[in-house]
């Protein structure tokens, strides 16, 4: 069950750990999305 939102090959990314490498995996995954967020205008 998707939300309405989602799309069928959307991804959950679960990250734990210690705070330091918590952060390093977080900006990880932000610079990997902003491959996604660029302004084509």
């Amino acid at each position: 069950d998707l939300p309405v939102c989602a799309l069928a090959d959307d991804r959950v990314v679960e990250i734990e750990g210690e705070p330091t490498n918590v952060h390093k995996a977080v900006e990880l995954v932000a610079s990997h999305l902003r491959k996604f967020l660029v302004d084509k205008s």
